[in-house]
């Protein structure tokens, strides 16, 4: 019922029974999006399956990727290993204070109450019976989320499939996903054909198709400025004004170091050449904005090596009319 395959994508969301607190989301090749509380990790909270099409029979997709949109009843947004681009309804169903049901004899937690509230009404009272005789057997004095797994229920009873919606994808796995900090409406992807899509999540088109040069490992929206998108992979790590075409291209820091040494003299040019073999051609392979300091934007290589670069003002505030432009370009499909 853990991950069988290593966890590609993790997420904070905001918790459906209580505003105040958070869950963590994972994804895996494996085809689950599991549900964590972040203070008892041993056992998900609650499953989702992700399948391949709308045909109950069909396989699991593996999840490469995965973006979470706060304020849409649940909704996340997971890419594939085959370039499959979905949304996935992850409403939860279970109350926020279940009561116990009349079918249990022991004492039940409240998480485990809440995962058998999910499972299908006609299965219900038959998975509760064997729960509840594995739970004696280990003699346990009550039931909590480790003696419903190790009961083993089918996995289709405790992890539903999620309803899923479908975009065209990429033709290749699906590396980078991230919702707007500005829009419930749009996302973008990032995959190992080259291509960076910016969605509106109505559509199963992408609005607009970037070519990249190389494989894209990682997209990010700013966090403080709607139309700027950044992508990091072979090509580097670019950050673009997605409504006007300006594009940015980060050079790494070593890069400079290495042109500044050109000229200086044979040991220099020696030294700066060395310098320059020992990273290239490097990939970028994660990025993040920084969301207080807004003006930073931060990227690890294949080498290991963490770069920080200072961003420019026309890519870090807002000018007039900027969010007009933004949902011009991007929603204006909801109402054509």
């Amino acid at each position: 019922y853990s991950p069988r395959e290593p966890i590609s994508s993790l997420s904070f969301v905001q918790s459906p029974q209580d505003a105040t607190s958070y869950v963590l989301v994972s994804t895996s090749g494996d085809g689950k999006v599991l549900y964590w509380d972040i203070d008892k990790l041993k056992a998900p909270i609650r499953g989702l399956q992700i399948l391949a099409s709308s045909n109950p029979s069909s396989p699991q997709l593996g999840g490469t990727s995965l973006s979470v949109q706060q304020g849409v009843g649940g909704d996340m947004w997971v890419g594939s290993e085959g370039g499959k681009v979905v949304r996935v309804t992850g409403r939860d169903k279970a109350p926020p204070k279940p009561g116990k049901l009349k079918a249990c004899d022991m004492k039940w937690s409240s998480n485990a109450l809440q995962a058998i509230y999910r499972v299908p009404v006609l299965q219900r009272d038959e998975l509760i019976r064997q729960i509840e005789r594995r739970a004696k057997s280990d003699k346990r004095r009550g039931v909590d989320l480790t003696a419903i797994y190790a009961a083993r229920p089918p996995i289709p009873a405790i992890f539903p499939v999620g309803t899923m919606f479908n975009y065209k994808g990429h033709v290749g796995k699906v590396q980078g996903l991230d919702c707007s900090a500005f829009s419930k409406k749009v996302f973008a992807t990032g995959g190992s054909d080259g291509e960076v899509h910016i969605y509106n999540i109505l559509s199963k088109e992408p609005v607009q198709v970037v070519e990249a040069a190389g494989k894209v490992n990682a997209v990010k929206w700013s966090k403080t400025r709607a139309s700027v998108l950044a992508w990091a992979g072979e090509g580097g790590v670019v950050v673009s004004n997605v409504t006007s075409g300006q594009e940015s291209h980060m050079k790494p820091l070593w890069k400079e170091a290495a042109k500044e040494k050109e000229g200086d003299g044979d040991d220099e040019k020696k030294s700066a050449s060395t310098l320059e073999s020992l990273f290239e051609p490097t990939p970028f392979s994660s990025l993040a904005f920084n969301g207080k300091v807004r003006n930073l934007i931060a990227s690890g290589d294949a080498n290991g090596v963490v770069h920080v670069w200072r961003l420019p003002e026309d890519l870090v505030s807002a000018s007039p009319g900027d969010m007009a432009k933004f949902a011009d370009t991007f929603e204006s499909i909801l109402t054509e």
